[in-house]
This record gives C-alpha cells, sequence and structure tokens, in this order.
C-alpha cells in the first residue's frame, strides 16, 4: 500500500472479545510490526455489534480530503525553510518547495545540493508537513532536487563554450 501510494486506515475488529489492556497489546503490536505506516489511523470495531463503525466512516472521508490537499508554494516554502533549521545536519540550502501531485502527495524540494539530503532530514521534513497539514494515513513521496538556478546557470556556462 505504502509504495502504491494508497492511503490506509487500520481497523481493530472484534473488540467486544477483547479487554482494554488486550486492545493496548495489540496495538503495541501493530505498531512493532508495522511502524513503517505510523502514518495510518487506528480505529477499533464491533462489526457484530455496530460499534466504531460510524468514527470509521468519518475518518475514511477525512482521510480522502487530507489525501486531496492541495498546499501553495508559498507556504510548503516558509514550513521547509523553517524546519530545515531544527534538523539539517550537512547543512542543505533550501531555496523553495512546490507539491508536484496529489494522489498520492508528493512534494519536490529544491536545494543546493540533493546528495547531502539524509534520510532523517527527509523523515523530518515529511512529519512536519504532516503535523501542519495532516495527510492522515497517506503515505507522502519526496524528492529533493538541485535548484533551477544552479542549473540554468550551468547551462548558460556550457552554451558559451
Amino acid at each position: 500500500a505504502e509504495k502504491a501510494g494508497t492511503s490506509v486506515i487500520l481497523v481493530i475488529n472484534k473488540i467486544d472479545a477483547l479487554s482494554p489492556p488486550e486492545v493496548e497489546a495489540l496495538r503495541e503490536d501493530i505498531w512493532r510490526k508495522m511502524g513503517f505506516i505510523r502514518h495510518a489511523p487506528v480505529l477499533e470495531i464491533s462489526a457484530l455489534q455496530g460499534k466504531g463503525l460510524q468514527p470509521l466512516t468519518r475518518k475514511v472521508l477525512r482521510v480522502l480530503e487530507d489525501r486531496s490537499q492541495e498546499i501553495s508554494t508559498h507556504a510548503l516554502t516558509e514550513c521547509v525553510r523553517r524546519e530545515n533549521q531544527v534538523h539539517n545536519p550537512k547543512g542543505v540550502k533550501f531555496f523553495y518547495a512546490h507539491q508536484a501531485a496529489r494522489h498520492p502527495p508528493a512534494f519536490v524540494f529544491y536545494v543546493n545540493d540533493p546528495d547531502k539530503v539524509v534520510e532523517t532530514l527527509r523523515r523530518h521534513l515529511v512529519n512536519s508537513i504532516r503535523k501542519k497539514w495532516g495527510f492522515a494515513g497517506t503515505p507522502i513521496r519526496s524528492v529533493f532536487r538541485k535548484t533551477g538556478r544552479q542549473l540554468a546557470s550551468g547551462l548558460k556556462q556550457n552554451s558559451t563554450r
């Protein structure tokens, strides 16, 4: 689901047959085994008793709404500029960022050197985007590119040879 860009909601059914400590243990087991989709909401239902079905419907609609968001280039760039100062071990310079797609959401970050972007910085930026705009249950794609200004100046230099 993550690779395919599909949004995910994890549902624990048959909670009527479990005690609260068993439900909590099940949640912990889910996160231990499926931590790579920590952004996915977990809901508890009892299909037999009809418990939790309305919150599930609301959550599905919310995930679809979040997934369809469009973030302005200005707002995204401001967020990235603020957040890259929090965690940026190799001193990557960010010029701007924009949303390139919505299903699933994809963001392009224009930087001075994409090779200096470490995984922890990428995760920090994605988590910051999630914190500000949601995207619960939805994978977020991130691409780091060398800024167009540097590419354009490189093309100018090459064309005069």
